[in-house]
């Protein structure tokens, strides 16, 4: 059964992948052809062609939400339908081309939410199409012109370039442009609750592309995002046997059309379902079918975290982590749930989200107070009221300068209506200047372009060559930095040596598993090795991260069911709880791995760069080691990959602390490592080897430094080998 699950995960890993490298592929074979100096297609002029191939490109970028390079080719089309303007032959080519560059400009700065922008873009669009009858072009940008109107609360205005889109697109028989505008009028109805006459438009919109046959793969598309619009009408009337199944038909046309955003955001979508369909039933008393339906939400939230992963798109992978949390809290896994919660929190903490801060801080109150902690979900609650009530006064000052922005744009787009008259008719009287300066240019152009293509080549040769040396410099500098901490690395390259340092206060670390050798005869040397690897790679980014300097804060969102229409995209957010992290901001932390032997591993705070917060980022890091290893060993742990990961053996952890001076240098010649040396690394080894399982044992001298910040229970004076009878104390947790 876990295999199967493994090989699911992988086999949907691997599709996103080659859906992702096909549409690189595509952009990248239409910008090869833009940049071929001697393209010419159908006997047009290459010029027009290179600005439509532009403007695909953008295209293609914005459909995928990369809306930054989106904006970047739309204005290179723009530049170079401008450039072509004057010579007759290419009239009509420019004036498209400036509309529909227009256009795309618009679109990304819309689903950026720079909507006054966006409004500008789209006028200057509507400016070339209108008087030059492109009515295609005309129908889009009206449509879209109508969801900024709709999200800016212009709703009589939304209405009205809705109904004018369409009636163009009927008067042409234009049948995307038709289904466009049904789906706008759906959404538009939709968001007034008016839900009969939202489905009659979607139904009417699902009939024009079911009978269309151009274009069958953005057909798919289409149809998918009616599925998905009619699937949340239900959803809102709590009707989530039919939502779920519009929604299943929904990503099966997705992944066929190879929409990537899309098949993400039907995943979530989906996931929500079974969330809502797990709170009926625990309502109506069904906790077992409740319980199926909440492991089959977290089953589909697991299916979408390694593409998240991949994207590098912080919020969108703390919210996913903020779901299986809250799934495994449902589920009625508590620590897992914690441990997922506090990573969508460190992630949510560094992209400042406050609507996804408060989702967690509720989250981790609701699962602490599970848990016994009423302390921590106090805490926890206060922040989740906090962020409430910011946000609540961030919306009505919001809309008050949204009142005002508008005012001030319309004042501002008669001013460039003036304006713009005025260049046109400049821009005729020079014209006929231009055509003359055209052919006495033309043969000195022709000399600079040869010229410029001979110049381009060398920096290409010379960019290519400072790359290669560059990339081998980084390679060198990562490899080092690997056995090295950076500033003996830094310092090693600059003496060719390092000198040793005394540190008069450091915080050592050691690990150590109860019964290793009884554990090592029952594996394999593969599975052993492998064990250890997967643990000691989860100590190394634990330590990592306490040991960051200078570092902000991390956070997490909770994305819910997305609303996606044609030229429109939203996110509605599920206020859930979250428990109390025992990170903490260790700001100008540093901790440095030491080495591992055998089953040891061992580790360092407050060096090579010295700090006072050694102890609190040691201590801390132990607390969340500790943790790691009980999610771990109760089986609920999910890797990154979304491999639930099942441990091989019954680890038992013990965890040793002290404080105190040490020596610290690097050893070898043609292999190098860095280490300490010291009475305190002694020390350190004993408080190890003289804790107990799933605890953590510290010292007298590390005691005196963290006792104000941490819960301490003293065990006395306990006999440690080589040292007589020692004070020693077990961590229990960080205070507040």
């Amino acid at each position: 059964m876990q295999a199967g699950k493994i090989k699911f995960f992988l086999l949907l890993l691997a599709y996103f992948s080659f859906l992702f490298s096909i549409y690189c592929q595509q952009n990248d074979s239409l910008l090869s052809i833009v940049n071929n100096p001697v393209y010419s297609c159908n006997g047009c002029p290459a010029d027009t062609q290179r600005v439509n191939l532009l403007i695909t490109v953008s295209e293609n970028y914005w459909r995928n939400g990369n809306y930054e390079k989106g904006f970047i080719y739309a204005r290179q089309a723009e530049i170079l339908a401008e450039n072509i303007r004057f010579p007759s032959e290419n009239k009509r080519g420019w004036e498209k081309g400036m509309g529909a560059a227009f256009f795309n400009m618009g679109i990304t700065c819309y689903y950026k939410g720079i909507n006054p922008t966006a409004k500008k873009f789209y006028t200057k669009a509507l400016n070339y199409q209108t008087p030059h009858t492109d009515f295609k072009g005309m129908a889009r940008t009206l449509g879209c012109l109508g969801n900024l109107e709709q999200a800016t609360g212009n709703l009589d205005l939304a209405m009205e370039n809705y109904y004018k889109s369409l009636k163009i697109s009927e008067e042409i028989k234009y049948l995307k442009g038709m289904g466009s505008s049904h789906n706008n009028l759906g959404n538009f109805f939709n968001f007034r609750k008016e839900y009969d006459k939202a489905l009659l438009h979607f139904n009417t919109a699902l009939n024009i592309y079911q009978d269309s046959t151009n274009q069958p793969e953005r057909n798919k598309r289409n149809i998918a995002t009616i599925y998905n619009n009619i699937a949340l009408i239900y959803y809102d009337k709590k009707e989530y046997s039919k939502s779920l199944e519009l929604q299943l038909k929904s990503l099966k046309l997705k992944e066929e059309s190879g929409d990537i955003s899309g098949i993400y955001y039907a995943h979530n979508n989906i996931g929500n379902l079974y969330d809502q369909m797990g709170d009926s039933a625990f309502r109506a008393g069904n906790n077992k079918v409740s319980l199926e339906y909440y492991k089959q939400a977290l089953q589909t939230y697991h299916s979408i975290l390694p593409t998240i992963y991949n994207s590098g798109d912080q919020d969108r992978l703390a919210s996913v982590y903020i779901n299986i949390g809250i799934a495994n809290l449902r589920s009625l896994n508590p620590d897992s749930s914690r441990f997922y919660l506090k990573k969508a929190l460190r992630l949510v903490e560094k992209t400042h989200n406050k609507d996804l801060l408060k989702i967690c801080h509720r989250g981790l109150y609701e699962t602490e107070n599970y848990l016994g902690n009423y302390q921590q979900s106090l805490q926890h609650y206060r922040q989740f009221i906090s962020y409430r009530d910011s946000l609540y006064n961030e919306e009505t000052t919001k809309a008050t300068l949204t009142r005002e922005m508008n005012f001030q744009f319309e004042k501002k787009q008669s001013e460039e209506k003036l304006e713009q008259e005025k260049k046109d008719a400049l821009a005729k009287m020079a014209m006929e200047r231009q055509k003359m300066i055209n052919y006495s240019a033309f043969a000195g152009l022709t000399v600079i372009l040869i010229i410029s293509v001979i110049i381009f080549r060398t920096l290409t040769i010379t960019r290519k060559q400072k790359k290669i040396i560059e990339s081998e410099k980084k390679l060198s500098d990562k490899l080092l930095l690997n056995i090295l901490p950076a500033q003996t690395a830094e310092e090693l390259k600059k003496n060719n040596c390092v000198e040793p340092k005394h540190f008069e206060s450091v915080t050592v670390l050691f690990t150590d598993f109860k019964g290793f050798t009884q554990i090592a005869e029952t594996l394999s040397a593969g599975e052993l090795v492998k064990e250890l690897d997967f643990i000691f790679k989860e100590f190394d980014r634990i330590i990592s991260f306490y040991g960051k300097q200078d570092r902000a804060s991390l956070k997490t969102p909770l994305v819910s069911l997305s609303r996606r229409g044609q030229g429109e995209e939203k996110n509605q957010f599920l206020e859930m709880p979250v428990s109390n992290s025992t990170r903490g901001n260790a700001v100008n932390g540093s901790i440095e791995k030491i080495k591992t032997i055998g089953d040891s591993y061992m580790c360092a705070g407050g060096l090579p760069l010295v700090n006072e917060t050694h102890p609190y980022d040691v201590v801390r890091a132990a607390i969340e080691i500790n943790e790691f290893m009980k999610c771990f060993t109760s089986g609920n742990f999910i890797a990154i990959n979304g491999e639930k990961k099942q441990p091989l053996a019954p680890w038992q952890l013990r965890i040793g602390i002290h404080t105190g001076p040490v020596t610290a240098g690097v050893v070898g010649d043609a292999k190098f490592v860095y280490d300490i040396w010291g009475d305190t690394v002694n020390m350190a080894s004993r408080m190890e080897s003289s804790g107990a399982p799933g605890k953590i044992n510290i010292s007298h001298a590390t005691y005196l430094l963290i006792k104000g910040k941490f819960n301490c229970v003293s065990r006395g004076e306990i006999q440690a080998k080589n040292k007589g009878m020692v004070k020693m104390y077990f961590v229990e947790g960080e205070i507040g």
